[in-house]
């Protein structure tokens, strides 16, 4: 009976964290040589505990519940207030709107994640503003990193709201950029394109939408000349 109570209570952890391999949880193999002597209160605990840590150690799959135009807003506005962090002005989306694209879903599917990026003019504490936004993505749970070794550092973040950030201060001749990409969840990008652009089409302004302005054409205007007069 001892014995059964304590798989019943392995079957099920293994069910949450089946990605967790058997002969990792090496408390199970000293459960079943102390099953005699054990009461079933300890060994119940005694596996509770060896399970949770072995989840720990293998680290917890995180599952994606928002939509993707959920994630969208949230990348948006990670973008956004992230600017706010700087003393840069200028900001606008150089790549255009939010927009969705394809990425792969656990198992294989298909899904989709939209991305946002912002550029403006670049400042003049190239480092400083780097360690400002590396604390303020890790205030948001963010795992960050600064790549520092260059008088142009970058940042790089995961977690948080979003599936992964970055701030460029050399993005380009002159420019910093920040960069934002949502994390995958089930739809149809195509359709999600589709149906945004119609939406804009008829007037509405998305979330993204604000930072996008029109670019004027480099080429020269062709001037037209006036109709010769009819000579008599």
């Amino acid at each position: 009976m001892e014995l059964d109570a304590v798989l019943a209570v392995f079957g099920a952890f293994r069910e949450a964290c089946s990605w967790v391999p058997l002969e990792s949880i090496s408390v199970f193999g000293r459960c079943r040589r102390r099953r005699a002597s054990l009461r079933v209160g300890a060994l119940v605990m005694v596996m509770m505990t060896g399970l949770m840590f072995a989840c720990a150690e293998k680290g917890a799959r995180p599952v994606n519940t928002m939509s993707p135009r959920e994630g969208r807003d949230k990348v948006v506005e990670l973008v956004v207030d992230t600017t706010k962090q700087l003393d840069v002005e200028g900001w606008w989306a150089r790549d255009g709107e939010s927009a969705p694209d394809v990425c792969s879903l656990a198992g294989g599917a298909q899904g989709a994640s939209y991305r946002y990026s912002q550029e403006a003019p670049e400042g003049t504490d190239f480092l400083g503003d780097a360690r400002r936004v590396a604390a303020y993505w890790e205030s948001l749970g963010m795992s960050v990193r600064v790549a520092d070794s260059t008088r142009r550092p970058a940042v790089f973040g995961e977690g948080g709201p979003v599936l992964r950030a970055s701030f460029d201060t050399g993005a380009a001749a002159g420019t910093y950029r920040v960069g934002a990409v949502a994390r995958c969840a089930p739809g149809y990008a195509a359709g999600l394109l589709r149906e945004d652009n119609a939406q804009r089409e008829a007037g509405v302004v998305l979330p993204g939408d604000e930072g996008v302005r029109e670019q004027a054409d480099p080429r020269p205007t062709p001037t037209q000349e006036p109709p010769a007069e009819p000579s008599e």
